[in-house]
């Protein structure tokens, strides 16, 4: 019960702190842009947006599912304190390896291993997840960056 009340109280700090920056912090002390370019105010207003849908998840999250505290157990309580330290060395591997293979072959050969190794590493079992993740999470992070903000990842 405890743990419920404290990520609906997570959740609304979150949610009201995005709308304090979304609404007041972010036009008073980012100045906007009068050219066609884009705006400087684009990128923490999306930060911001982000925040506040994770806010609200987490409270959405929190009310649906109120798992019972008997059933309920940390992570940190089912890896060994060894184990975390193994899978924290796999995930800076796997980061080397991102950054070595997107030089040598290229973001869309580096992108799909790396999401797929973390993705594991994180506790995701199902191939067919894994795999659709991966592929989707690499075109939209292309979309975004080749499509949206005119930055080639090729």
């Amino acid at each position: 019960m405890a743990r419920t009340t404290s990520d609906i109280i997570s959740g609304l700090v979150l949610v009201g702190a995005s709308a304090v920056l979304y609404f007041y912090l972010i036009p008073n002390f980012v100045e906007g842009n009068e050219s066609g370019a884009m705006s400087p105010q684009f990128f923490p207003r999306l930060g911001t947006i982000l925040i506040g849908i994770g806010g609200a998840a987490l409270i959405f999250i929190t009310v649906v599912t109120r798992a019972s505290e008997e059933t309920a157990s940390d992570a940190e309580d089912q890896i060994a304190p060894s184990g975390k330290s193994i899978v924290a060395l796999l995930i800076a591997a796997a980061m080397a390896g991102f950054i070595l293979l997107f030089q040598w072959v290229g973001y869309f050969y580096a992108a799909p291993p790396l999401i797929a190794v973390l993705m594991f590493l994180f506790g995701a079992r199902n191939p067919l997840i894994i795999i659709l993740t991966a592929a989707v999470a690499t075109g939209a992070l292309y979309a975004v960056f080749s499509l949206g903000l005119n930055l080639p990842l090729v």
